[in-house]
């Protein structure tokens, strides 16, 4: 996972990421027998078969996106965790979230054309389907997951990304603290609005605190230069010593929150969803060549 560095005046890394990963495990369906020899038997439903299979093979553009991402996100964070971003990024984030959702929108149409099909867990065919919804099942609670974890990061950084505003050129020391408490206050309201993932509520909560304590620092500054105290001054220079280790401890405990959900959806994507995408792109083949 990618990360990149506030303003230098709040000493701390940010959180960068491209997608959302997953959080629980699933269980395969059962598919033995699934291939069973259908030559000869009458009631054999080749139709479903092949509509299964045109489901199958158009969510697999779907599949190659979400490992790629998946892939890619793990390795650029082993590879180089500190790379700096432009914060232009974030339109491209905001074409992949909607990628994401446009993929999903497919999912479910895919679903939904297997509808009306053979689905019974007592002949190939119909274990053929089952499986298939439960495969574009397993890819849309995934995709689901990567959407609302990119969302929630885009609308983190764009909440932090007001510190670019901050004009550290100013010359005179009471307007930069003004400044620096305006752009903190404005930097938490967005903060407030945003509605985390469950599995991130805990480390934003605890990243809000560290910008409240922020903002109170901002506004003991303004005051401590305001009135030229030199004592005030220095005080809240220490205090700003403590603030960056807390900031810095909050974010990267945010960041290894979101690195886990990428680590568990490289699980799911390598585990369970691959093992039921190899057994059933084998068993729809035997089944087509009846």
């Amino acid at each position: 996972m990618q990360r990149r560095r506030i303003p230098a005046i709040l000493c701390a890394v940010l959180l960068i990421i491209a997608l959302l990963a997953g959080i629980a495990p699933y269980a395969l369906p059962r598919l033995a027998n699934m291939t069973a020899f259908a030559a000869g038997n009458q009631s054999f439903d080749r139709q479903s078969v092949e509509k299964a299979s045109i489901a199958f093979e158009s969510a697999e553009s779907i599949l190659e996106k979400l490992q790629t991402i998946i892939s890619e996100s793990l390795a650029e964070d082993e590879e180089d965790p500190d790379i700096e971003f432009d914060p232009e990024e974030i339109e491209t984030w905001k074409d992949e979230l909607d990628e994401l959702g446009g993929d999903m929108a497919q999912i479910d149409m895919l679903i939904n054309s297997l509808d009306g099909l053979k689905n019974d867990a007592d002949s190939s065919e119909g274990k053929t389907v089952l499986a298939v919804k439960e495969y574009l099942n397993m890819l849309r609670s995934i995709s689901l997951d990567m959407y609302e974890l990119l969302e929630y990061y885009i609308k983190l950084f764009e909440a932090i990304l007001v510190f670019d505003e901050l004009d550290d050129d100013v010359d005179d020391l009471t307007e930069f603290a003004l400044q620096l408490y305006d752009i903190n206050d404005r930097a938490i309201g967005l903060m407030e609005t945003i509605d985390p993932p469950s599995y991130l509520k805990i480390s934003h909560e605890e990243l809000t605190l560290r910008f409240s304590e922020f903002r109170d620092f901002s506004e003991d500054f303004y005051t401590a230069s305001a009135m030229e105290d030199p004592l005030r001054t220095y005080s809240c220079l220490y205090r700003m010593n403590r603030i960056e280790t807390t900031l810095g401890r909050s974010t990267d405990n945010l960041i290894d929150d979101i690195q886990l959900q990428f680590e568990q959806a490289d699980k799911r994507i390598t585990g369970p969803i691959a093992t039921l995408h190899d057994e059933l792109a084998r068993n729809i083949a035997l089944l087509l060549e009846v």
